[in-house]
């Protein structure tokens, strides 16, 4: 965890050996982590400044200047067909932000003439507009048709010192780790809330849910209100009921992606099973049992998760890794999932608002080879062009979504058509 408290705004001119130094490449990717904490920048002053959207530009300008070095390549590719170069174990960054970059709703939020407007300095838990200014330059330098590959080194760098140097160290981390942060980062630099009004859930659900989800969205906004959450979080309620007395909670939750589980005696599955696993009832006994407030004793309760409200680009992570008899194992199980449709409808709370308009594949974070040696790409679906393109670190070629491998598929994109 980075301490920023009393921490000066930083230099951002490339240093003489930043310009000299190449990190050797390397294909090994992602031994899972431990799950780690979410960031607290609870202590870090609002960032001191004359003219803050002066320094933000000069952040961005800087980042954008830092693509002229020789370990840059130049050319005249398209416009988005812009490699990311590995500088050691870091194509876990390079595949997420290459599905993020190809993100439409991120394109216009995070561009040189949108993002400062967004970000507030007055919240605390951001970077300031750090991070989401020099996240702008290269998405921008991506998008500017100039480059064949870039060297993401200084971004890599100030994600180190302004949102977890953990995930920059130079070993093999998790993608979905990785997007979490840069994501609640991105968020809270533009979170219009400054002043956080935290609530408690004591909702009954039931014949109650609808007045419930009202209540909760009033007091949410209240707590953090950003672009980056319009974009990606979705809203889930889950109803317990006290199999005893038949008494009944909800609780609201907000994600920006879904996790599912894997079968564990399967050769294959699909995505529509492991979503229906996912949002099927559950029953709480033993340790796990519910302190039930009528009863005033842990109870045996049933428990039920459903989608309530969804954003316009869903995320979901196929979870492959996991921690078997003190060791960990990679599950290649091949999970089918239509390409050109994803329907949530019958996932949703009957009592849901949501049309439940279909979602369109656009992007897919894949990851191939074992624990201690495997490799992340990207496969996304270029907004302009239609094509299909697979991006290996700094190599872009034409692909197709017939292509996609579905034992390797990792994390999947999803935007509502």
């Amino acid at each position: 965890m980075v301490d920023r408290s009393n921490k000066p705004l930083q230099q951002f001119a490339p240093t003489a050996s930043e310009n000299k130094k190449e990190l050797a490449s390397s294909n090994n990717a992602v031994l899972p982590q431990p799950r780690l904490p979410l960031p607290d920048r609870s202590t870090k002053p609002v960032l001191i400044s004359i003219d803050q959207e002066q320094q933000l530009l000069d952040i961005y300008n800087s980042m954008c200047n830092s693509t002229e070095g020789s370990a840059n390549r130049r050319g005249n590719p398209r416009p988005g067909y812009t490699g990311l170069y590995n500088m050691g174990n870091t194509c876990f960054m390079n595949a997420t932000l290459q599905a993020l970059f190809h993100t439409p709703l991120m394109l216009s939020i995070f561009s040189k003439e949108n993002f400062m407007s967004r970000v507030n300095p007055h919240n605390k838990m951001g970077t300031g507009g750090v991070i989401s200014a020099v996240f702008s330059a290269m998405m921008d330098v991506i998008w500017s048709g100039q480059y064949t590959a870039i060297k993401p080194q200084r971004f890599l760098r100030l994600f180190a010192s302004q949102v977890n140097s953990c995930l920059a160290d130079g070993h093999q981390h998790d993608a979905s780790e990785f997007q979490l942060f840069l994501l609640d980062a991105l968020h809270e630099d533009t979170n219009q809330v400054t002043k956080r009004v935290s609530f408690e859930q004591n909702y009954r659900g039931g014949t109650q849910i609808i007045n419930d989800a009202k209540d909760y969205e009033q007091k949410s906004r209240l707590f953090a209100c950003s672009p980056v959450n319009k974009i990606f979080n979705l809203q889930t309620v889950s109803e317990l009921s006290c199999t005893a007395c038949g008494e009944q909670s909800a609780t609201f939750e907000e994600c920006s992606l879904i996790t599912v589980e894997l079968p564990v005696h399967a050769s294959r599955t699909s995505l529509h099973q492991c979503l229906s696993s996912h949002f099927s009832q559950t029953t709480l006994d033993g340790d796990s049992r519910w302190n039930c407030p009528r009863c005033r004793a842990p109870k045996r309760a049933s428990r039920l998760t459903k989608l309530w409200s969804l954003p316009p680009v869903v995320v979901v992570h196929l979870k492959r890794f996991s921690i078997e008899n003190g060791d960990y194992a990679k599950n290649t199980m091949p999970v089918d999932f239509d390409p050109v449709r994803l329907d949530l409808s019958e996932y949703l709370h009957e009592n849901s608002p949501e049309s439940a308009e279909p979602y369109k594949l656009y992007a897919v974070t894949n990851h191939s080879g074992r624990l201690n040696s495997g490799h992340y790409t990207a496969l996304v679906c270029h907004g302009t062009t239609g094509e299909w393109l697979r991006f290996d670190d700094e190599s872009v070629s034409t692909s197709s979504a017939s292509g996609i491998n579905t034992s390797e598929a990792y994390m999947l994109y999803y935007k509502r058509t």
